[in-house]
């Protein structure tokens, strides 16, 4: 095996991962403000998550 050649593994820099999060949470947090906005949403966590199911 040649010695000489590197295996390079590209690395996101954390600014890529803090631009996917920003990128997945804001349309998230707005289609959640919306939503809350238009009906209170239930205070069981269940009731959230099925009705989040099934929409």
């Amino acid at each position: 095996m040649d010695s000489s050649l590197l295996n390079l593994v590209p690395v996101a820099e954390p600014e890529t991962y803090a631009m996917l999060l920003a990128g997945l949470g804001l349309p998230g947090f707005l289609a959640r403000r919306r939503k809350r906005s238009c009906a209170p949403l239930p205070q069981d966590a269940a009731a959230v998550f099925f009705t989040w199911l099934l929409h």
